[in-house]
């Protein structure tokens, strides 16, 4: 297609094509597309209207296979993890939006193999973290993501920076104004990554026994494959509904000191006392090792609903 014809093209005419932008990190946009996208209109597409760098997502597997290095990670972008870049051995030059397509393409093949790539060449493939976007949130992830919505046999995306007519990072706004992206929804980061969250279920039980003194109170010991940690779920098992759950981490002056000399509202002790009264129906305990980022607002609603979901099956396992 000429450039002539590319001043007309609209996002809106890729059906798989999407704008995310990435609210959490650094404030850029992107266009996406699915594996399906991988051909060389929507190359071209990108190069034309996008203008930032074409990249791709790729599964472990797709990396392994293609004996695919990660490059020098210092300085770089944490939320992203770049891989060698390649031409297939068949491209000429490599830059041109079909031979981007093609090795893209390539890549992807169940048969693909290292000998089958120059490096380094002319796309750019990223690795995608197994966990998905609650795993890293980063572009590729969140194009994947987003991908799998609308197409769930996708195996990959792509996507690449929006420049705004100065050639700089477009903002929301300035993606809005340009004649390609008009009228086009924007997937925010902080909302897939939500989404993502609520999807999976990242809480697995691993030890349950009795508490001692036998007041029908059980301790279930939680692994959080999300955060990377372990807790202690102490529990009933005896209500119905959703379960009221107090999330507690221990107070150094009150439960440790006992000096009661801190902004507490209620300790450990009286928590407990709570559940031993059917107060409440659970109390989270996490150890006093700080979380490396505490989670946000957001997060620690879903973190809650996940405690509440995981309490509510295990009550119908042990009951059965």
């Amino acid at each position: 297609m000429t450039n002539e014809h590319q001043h007309e093209r609209h996002i809106s005419d890729y059906p798989d094509a999407a704008v995310i932008f990435d609210d959490i990190h650094h404030q850029t946009g992107y266009v996406v597309g699915s594996d399906q996208d991988m051909h060389p209109d929507f190359v071209n597409f990108l190069a034309f209207h996008a203008k930032g760098l074409v990249a791709y997502g790729v599964s472990k597997d797709v990396q392994l296979r293609l004996d695919l290095p990660v490059m020098n990670r210092d300085g770089t972008d944490r939320n992203k993890e770049m891989l060698v870049s390649i031409d297939h051995v068949s491209t000429t030059t490599g830059i041109s939006a079909a031979e981007r397509a093609h090795s893209m393409q390539k890549s992807l093949a169940s048969d693909a193999a290292p000998e089958h790539f120059q490096r380094p060449g002319h796309v750019f493939p990223c690795l995608m973290a197994a966990g998905g976007l609650p795993e890293r949130a980063g572009a590729a992830e969140a194009a994947f993501h987003l991908m799998q919505q609308q197409r769930p046999e996708s195996t990959s995306a792509v996507f690449c920076e929006i420049l705004n007519t100065s050639g700089n990072i477009a903002s929301v706004e300035d993606i809005r104004e340009l004649p390609a992206f008009t009228n086009t929804q924007v997937h925010f980061f902080s909302d897939l990554l939500q989404e993502a969250l609520r999807q999976q279920s990242w809480l697995e039980i691993t030890e349950h026994i009795t508490a001692p003194g036998s007041d029908g109170i059980h301790v279930l010991t939680v692994r959080d494959t999300l955060q990377h940690l372990t807790f202690k779920l102490y529990t009933t098992l005896e209500a119905s509904g959703t379960p009221q759950i107090v999330s507690y981490s221990p107070c150094e002056q009150g439960d440790l000191l006992r000096h009661g000399q801190c902004s507490c509202e209620a300790h450990f002790s009286d928590y407990y006392k709570q559940l031993q009264d059917r107060e409440i129906d659970a109390i989270a305990f996490y150890s006093m090792q700080p979380l490396a980022s505490p989670p946000s607002d957001s997060l620690t609603g879903i973190i809650h609903q996940q405690q509440q979901k995981l309490l509510e099956k295990h009550r119908v396992t042990a009951s059965g």
